[in-house]
């Protein structure tokens, strides 16, 4: 046993629990029915041992029925029995999961789903007290047509109807949405199917931004639509939520290909960089998704500004500002970011198409499409514009003149960039070519501008799809977005997902807090250290900004209190008023710190400050 695993084990040995596990907020999914299995037993002792209370547990039709109308519910079984010793509460999701080809799609096919539905309920209905009906209905890879928000209506009333037939103790729960998609949500409102579930579930994924940054948004967003339909009290889940340690498919190509632009303007790595970290405005240039640090690492001299300060910021100080890689800038900075351009600057943008949507403060994006490129000189196409030639994917990239070697592999859906906003003086320069058949169209660039515009502006387009984050980061925003999901009145978490999976090394492989070996990642230890901290039965958090730093505070069980402090991105000195007393200090991994409550450094890993039942902190500067 390695040295790590041993700690964590001996740590975990002496956690104590406040209430039964069912009672529990702290969830996780696990493949315990398919490719799990033959490690359940002892997956169940570390849920325990994590303080996980509940397992998310899908079981794969095609497996219990290989052949329609013949039944065999040995794998199952015995996970439900491995269940039951170990006092953790089983969710059970049912549909999508390895449907068999005479029940696909489940839209078309709805008796013989509602036969396979009928069997679990009734087999399993009183070892569970919910069943989720349907994992992310409104995506194309699980609806396995295009989505219908009526047609999931349709089938969640049926379900609803055969569960409470056969198991009438058990609650439904909603099929968690992906992205917190309050208009899908909607139209199967519209269709009368509220009186069908008891319980909602999203799965707010956040790839592209910190949780600060949108995710209390989102479920504001989704509690907001069940307020208008009359349901706004019903609980709300989140069945899923995590970040992958995975390798990005396109790992280094935004550093290359940033570099090269820079080098051909002539923007040497001595030069100082600006980015933006603006609590304020809620908007930051690092993101999960890629980090500054990933995107410009020769360019070590950094200038971090609010946006406020843009319209001062002086081209010969900051030759370059980096732009967050979503696409999304708000719309009242726009005239200021026009005339640092104008001026001589140069704009990175290293997403996307820029611009694209407008960004406010309480995390709402707003598409805009291409309202201001023009005045940019932008010019762009994409598949779904009326009249494009330009293909959704691409078969390869080819190097353009000038920039080889930047080593980029096709992933994802593309956006071209092209010359047709340019002025007199103007000039586009290709960073990369994306082609398919006889089509080639620049998928990244370099816009040389000497017109009324007398800067530059670097766009990567989508080639550098990155949603992989590092073990460390992994870990620190693991309790970062259970806080803030709680603070938003979510009552319970299920963490995307137990361990690692597949030998490959893409995303999809990587979002375990344990590696496939159970051996704890740095996430697992965040969860074991949260679970400790946030015992069941505690307090909703109440979470709150304080400027550059954010901080949560509950009342646990044993009636003292407990406040999460944290900063976005950079670390931070707090000072701050204390009341009550502080009995301890712990990191985000479990480790006990001596920090004085009143004065410390904060930054992206939580610092937990355990105190009395009159404890307090509140930052003040």
């Amino acid at each position: 046993m390695q040295p790590f695993r041993i700690l964590f084990y001996l740590a975990v040995l002496g956690a104590s629990f406040c209430l039964p596990a069912a009672e529990s907020p702290h969830g996780v999914c696990a493949h315990l029915c398919r490719g799990e299995f033959a490690d359940a037993e002892e997956e169940f002792g570390i849920f325990r041992d994590l303080g996980l209370g509940a397992v998310r547990v899908s079981i794969p039709w095609k497996i219990v029925e290989p052949r329609q109308g013949e039944w065999d519910f040995r794998i199952p079984d015995r996970v439900f029995e491995l269940a039951e010793p170990s006092g953790v509460e089983i969710l059970l999701s049912l549909g999508c999961d390895q449907t068999p080809a005479w029940g696909t799609p489940v839209s078309r096919h709805q008796e013989a789903f509602l036969s396979f539905l009928r069997q679990c309920a009734e087999r399993y209905g009183r070892k569970v007290r919910h069943i989720e009906i349907f994992n992310e209905p409104n995506l194309l890879r699980f609806w396995q047509e295009p989505p219908n928000p009526e047609a999931y209506a349709e089938l969640l009333k049926k379900a609803a109807a055969v569960v409470r037939r056969s198991a009438p103790n058990v609650k439904i729960v909603y099929g968690g949405l992906d992205g917190a998609d309050a208009r899908y949500l909607e139209a199967t409102l519209k269709s009368g199917v509220a009186d069908s579930f008891d319980i909602m579930n999203i799965h707010p994924y956040q790839w592209y931004h910190f949780p600060e940054s949108k995710l209390a948004f989102e479920i504001g967003r989704i509690r907001r639509t069940m307020e208008r339909y009359g349901i706004g009290e019903r609980p709300l889940w989140i069945t899923e939520i995590g970040l992958s340690t995975g390798r990005s498919r396109n790992s280094g190509y935004a550093a290359k290909a940033i570099a090269a632009a820079l080098g051909a303007l002539g923007i040497s790595p001595e030069r100082r960089i600006a980015v933006i970290v603006d609590p304020d405005a809620n908007y930051y240039t690092d993101s999960p998704r890629i980090r500054t640090e990933e995107m410009i690492p020769g360019y070590r001299n950094r200038r971090a500004i609010a946006l406020r300060e843009l319209p001062k910021l002086e081209v010969r100080d900051c030759p370059a500002l980096l732009l967050c890689a979503d696409g999304a800038f708000p719309v009242a900075q726009v005239p200021a970011l026009l005339d640092y351009c104008r001026r001589g600057g140069t704009l990175i943008f290293p997403f996307g198409l820029p611009l694209y949507y407008d960004h406010t403060p309480d995390g709402g994006r707003t598409q805009i499409n291409d309202r201001f490129m023009k005045k940019f000189h932008i010019g762009w196409s994409s598949w779904w514009l009326r009249g494009s030639a330009a293909p959704k994917t691409v078969d390869r990239y080819e190097d353009a003149e000038g920039f080889p070697g930047l080593g980029a592999n096709p992933f994802g859906l593309q956006v071209f960039f092209h010359d047709g906003n340019l002025e007199p003086g103007d000039r586009f320069l290709p960073l990369l070519w994306g082609c398919r058949g006889t089509f080639r169209g620049a998928v990244g660039g370099i816009y040389r501008l000497n017109s009324s515009l007398k800067g530059n502006i670097i766009v990567l387009g989508n080639v550098t799809a990155s949603d992989t984050v590092s073990e460390t980061l992994q870990a620190q925003l693991l309790p970062r977005t259970f806080l803030i999901a709680m603070g938003a009145g979510v009552k319970r978490l299920f963490h995307y997902c137990f361990r690692d999976g597949a030998m490959h090394p893409w995303r999809e492989a990587y979002f375990g807090l344990m590696n496939r070996q159970n051996q704890p990642k740095p996430a697992g230890i965040a969860c074991r250290t949260l679970t400790r901290q946030f015992p069941a039965g505690s307090t909703m958090p109440v979470v709150r900004r304080h400027g550059a730093v954010y901080t949560a505070a509950w009342t646990r069980p044993d009636g003292g209190r407990t406040v999460a402090v944290w900063s976005v991105s950079d670390e931070v000195p707090v000072e701050a008023r204390v009341t009550g007393k502080s009995s301890a200090v712990v990191d985000y991994l479990g480790r006990e710190r001596a920090e004085n409550p009143a004065g410390f450094r904060a930054g992206p890993g939580i610092l937990y400050f355990v105190g009395d039942a009159k404890f307090s902190l509140e930052p003040v500067r």
